[in-house]
């Protein structure tokens, strides 16, 4: 091989499809380990310090994985990529939120993740959620919209 060839990567390219293919398997998989899990999200909305009534918990149930799973087909797109991500950073802007909340001023601390990030420590849920608004950002800035000529102004 040249060395012009690596020469000719497009770096920025490169880690836009990394990221979308990232926030793809993790909206996912957090989506999917929710619905499996049976009724243990149910159990988490209605032991979180939200004071959501067993209705709300139950839409909460079925809400949350299928928002999951829409901001997963969001950025799968290109017509709809950039929306998704920004949507992605509100997520974890959220999530950030209700997590520091929870680790400050609550002694119960319920967990209401999926899968492998159920495993995380209250600190660790945190920095995850931030290192993940912070990654939405940057694939949202690496996604460019795609611009059409204009015949008027040509």
């Amino acid at each position: 091989m040249q060395a012009s060839h690596f020469r000719s990567i497009n770096y920025s390219r490169v880690l836009e499809a990394i990221l979308l293919y990232y926030f793809i398997l993790l909206l996912s998989y957090a989506a999917l380990s929710k619905i499996t899990e049976g009724n243990s999200l149910y159990t988490s909305l209605i032991n979180a310090p939200l004071y959501l009534s067993a209705k709300l918990a139950a839409v909460g149930q079925w809400l949350i994985p299928i928002t999951e799973l829409v901001l997963a087909i969001s950025i799968s797109f290109k017509s709809t990529r950039r929306i998704g991500y920004l949507s992605i950073a509100l997520l974890f802007i959220l999530l950030s939120i209700y997590t520091g909340w929870i680790i400050w001023f609550l002694p119960n601390k319920p967990c209401s993740c999926g899968g492998l990030i159920s495993l995380l420590s209250w600190k660790q849920h945190v920095v995850f959620n931030l290192v993940n608004l912070i990654l939405s950002l940057v694939a949202w800035y690496l996604t460019k919209r795609e611009v059409t000529a204009n015949p008027k102004t040509i």
